[in-house]
């Protein structure tokens, strides 16, 4: 997703939501859920952790807007699985403390899509500071 318009990143990641909500329950779409956990979710990190992603403006915000869309979905979907991935693998691999995990998780969990949009723009705000 390194395709810096923010209204062709909104599109990718309502897509992306669209068809978590479809397959993201079940095994019936062979190598699916490996391929979410592999490349979608780290998309939903990499591309905000990205300079060209303008946390200020407007069109970027309904991009995080649907990125928010795909985590909470995603939990909605996959649960303890999900979060467990986040908390075990990934947020480790990109060295976020345990701090940051904790409060980002849940955000996820309690949050609902627009609560957690405005929490994600202060989260990678943050995270940029710090990185």
């Amino acid at each position: 997703m390194e395709f810096p318009d923010p209204s062709g990143q909104k599109i990718c990641f309502g897509i992306l939501k669209k068809l978590i909500e479809c397959w993201g329950q079940s095994q019936s779409v062979a190598g699916f859920m490996d391929y979410v956990y592999k490349t979608i979710i780290p998309s939903c990190f990499i591309v905000p952790m990205n300079s060209s992603f303008d946390l200020n403006d407007g069109h970027t915000f309904l991009a995080l807007g649907e990125i928010a869309g795909v985590l909470k979905t995603l939990y909605q979907k996959r649960g303890e699985e999900f979060l467990q991935f986040l908390v075990n693998t990934y947020l480790p691999s990109i060295n976020l403390s345990q701090d940051l995990t904790q409060l980002l998780l849940q955000a996820i969990q309690q949050a609902d899509a627009k609560v957690l949009k405005n929490y994600l723009k202060v989260f990678f705000t943050q995270l940029r500071t710090i990185s």
